[in-house]
Protein backbone atom coordinates (compact mmCIF):
# COMPACT_ATOMS: atom_id res chain seq x y z
CA UNK A 1 0.00 0.00 0.00
CA UNK A 2 1.21 3.28 -0.57
CA UNK A 3 2.36 6.04 1.96
CA UNK A 4 -0.92 8.22 1.24
CA UNK A 5 -3.29 4.86 0.92
CA UNK A 6 -2.39 3.84 4.72
CA UNK A 7 -2.75 7.81 6.15
CA UNK A 8 -5.99 8.46 4.74
CA UNK A 9 -6.86 4.70 6.01
CA UNK A 10 -5.51 5.99 9.40
CA UNK A 11 -7.33 9.52 9.08
CA UNK A 12 -10.44 7.69 8.16
CA UNK A 13 -10.77 5.85 11.75
CA UNK A 14 -11.22 9.08 13.43
CA UNK A 15 -13.07 11.31 10.98
CA UNK A 16 -15.83 8.61 10.64
CA UNK A 17 -18.69 8.90 8.27
CA UNK A 18 -21.36 11.23 9.43
CA UNK A 19 -21.77 13.72 12.14
CA UNK A 20 -23.82 17.15 12.80
CA UNK A 21 -22.52 18.21 16.35
CA UNK A 22 -24.27 21.22 17.55
CA UNK A 23 -20.72 22.75 19.15
CA UNK A 24 -18.90 21.99 15.69
CA UNK A 25 -18.27 25.11 14.04
CA UNK A 26 -18.30 23.22 10.54
CA UNK A 27 -21.68 22.05 10.85
CA UNK A 28 -22.23 18.77 9.38
CA UNK A 29 -19.54 16.73 8.13
CA UNK A 30 -18.94 13.74 6.37
CA UNK A 31 -16.04 11.56 6.40
CA UNK A 32 -14.47 14.82 8.18
CA UNK A 33 -15.50 16.79 5.30
CA UNK A 34 -17.59 20.06 7.14
CA UNK A 35 -20.08 21.71 4.98
CA UNK A 36 -19.57 24.90 6.08
CA UNK A 37 -15.43 25.08 5.57
CA UNK A 38 -15.67 22.69 2.26
CA UNK A 39 -19.31 23.20 0.56
CA UNK A 40 -18.72 22.01 -3.14
CA UNK A 41 -16.26 18.95 -1.54
CA UNK A 42 -19.30 18.38 0.82
CA UNK A 43 -22.14 18.04 -1.73
CA UNK A 44 -20.23 16.36 -3.93
CA UNK A 45 -18.84 13.49 -1.10
CA UNK A 46 -23.22 13.55 0.69
CA UNK A 47 -24.66 13.84 -2.54
CA UNK A 48 -22.71 10.35 -3.39
CA UNK A 49 -23.20 8.96 0.15
CA UNK A 50 -27.07 9.74 0.22
CA UNK A 51 -27.36 7.56 -2.86
CA UNK A 52 -25.81 4.82 -1.25
CA UNK A 53 -23.12 5.22 -3.91
CA UNK A 54 -20.38 4.99 -0.37
CA UNK A 55 -17.56 3.59 -2.17
CA UNK A 56 -17.47 6.64 -4.63
CA UNK A 57 -18.43 8.80 -1.80
CA UNK A 58 -15.40 7.63 0.12
CA UNK A 59 -13.42 7.96 -3.23
CA UNK A 60 -14.56 11.24 -3.62
CA UNK A 61 -12.93 12.24 -0.26
CA UNK A 62 -9.73 10.11 -0.26
CA UNK A 63 -9.53 12.42 -3.57
CA UNK A 64 -10.50 15.55 -1.56
CA UNK A 65 -7.77 15.01 0.96
CA UNK A 66 -5.21 14.50 -1.08
CA UNK A 67 -5.24 17.47 -2.95
CA UNK A 68 -6.13 19.64 -0.15
CA UNK A 69 -3.72 18.36 2.56
CA UNK A 70 -1.08 15.72 1.16
CA UNK A 71 1.70 17.27 0.71
CA UNK A 72 3.61 14.96 -2.28
CA UNK A 73 6.92 15.30 0.27
CA UNK A 74 4.98 13.66 2.77
CA UNK A 75 6.58 10.35 0.34
CA UNK A 76 9.57 10.68 0.90
CA UNK A 77 9.54 10.49 4.97
CA UNK A 78 11.16 7.25 5.70
CA UNK A 79 9.09 7.01 8.58
CA UNK A 80 5.52 6.51 7.63
CA UNK A 81 4.20 7.21 10.86
CA UNK A 82 5.95 10.65 11.25
CA UNK A 83 4.21 11.29 7.32
CA UNK A 84 0.65 10.39 8.70
CA UNK A 85 1.19 12.78 11.55
CA UNK A 86 1.89 15.41 9.29
CA UNK A 87 -1.35 15.01 7.63
CA UNK A 88 -3.36 14.52 9.91
CA UNK A 89 -2.03 18.13 11.12
CA UNK A 90 -3.00 19.58 8.26
CA UNK A 91 -6.44 18.50 8.18
CA UNK A 92 -6.84 19.44 11.35
CA UNK A 93 -4.22 22.73 12.16
CA UNK A 94 -4.44 23.88 8.30
CA UNK A 95 -1.59 23.27 5.67
CA UNK A 96 0.38 26.44 6.41
CA UNK A 97 0.74 26.53 10.61
CA UNK A 98 2.56 22.58 9.61
CA UNK A 99 4.44 23.97 7.01
CA UNK A 100 5.47 27.01 9.99
CA UNK A 101 5.61 24.27 12.44
CA UNK A 102 8.09 22.33 10.26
Amino acid sequence: MKKYDLAFDELMKWEGVASNHPADPGGKTIYGIARNCWKQAFNEVYGLYKLNQHKDALAAAKRFYRVNFWNEFYNDILYTPLAYKLFDLSVNMGTKRIIKML
